[in-house]
């Protein structure tokens, strides 16, 4: 006498420990808010870059690429605070794509050491930057709805700017 769809006795499924907890599910108006879409992935973005600034402090990088990887754990670390004081991130296709991608990146960055290591990390900072500048222009601020998220943004834009050109300089100072 079970219901339909439903087999009789069985139990409850534990669900598996996470580590993180997992990216909000917003109701559908949260979801489909430009603010919360542009700014779930200004999230991911900084995200990305502070785990990999660690990544590169923990590979015992030095000099101008020690200091680059100090700078891009203070700055996008107080944008992640300004971000997520603002919304509650979520997962979206272009979040999920961004992190598979971030997690391979750092994957193949992991398997490098010394110099190596730091160019590998610098060419990412460069390629990561630019595409963050095409993401918060092609997709974050044409989408941004309230002015305070279209004004986070474009500071943001202007300090990824200035880590790109960071970025390039120590790259052409590499050789």
């Amino acid at each position: 006498n079970s219901p339909v769809g439903k087999a009789p006795d069985a139990a409850p499924q534990a669900a598996p420990a996470a580590e993180a907890p997992p990216p909000a599910t917003a109701p559908a108006e949260q979801a489909n808010n430009g603010d919360v879409q542009a700014l779930s992935l200004l999230a991911t973005i900084n995200q990305h870059e502070i785990d990999a600034a660690r990544q590169a402090v923990a590979k015992r990088v030095k000099g101008a690429v020690a200091e680059y990887a100090a700078m891009m754990e203070k700055d996008h670390g107080e944008n992640q605070a300004k971000t997520l004081q603002m919304i509650t991130p979520v997962d979206t296709p272009d979040v999920a794509s961004m992190k598979a991608d971030g997690a391979k990146e750092l994957q193949a960055l992991d398997q490098q050491s010394g110099s190596a290591y730091e160019k590998a990390y610098i060419k990412a900072m460069v390629a990561g930057h630019q595409k963050a500048l095409t993401a918060i222009d092609e997709k974050m601020l044409p989408v941004a709805q309230s002015d305070p998220a279209k004004t986070h943004l474009k500071q943001t834009r202007v300090h990824v700017a200035h880590h790109l050109e960071r970025a390039k300089a120590i790259e052409a100072s590499q050789g």
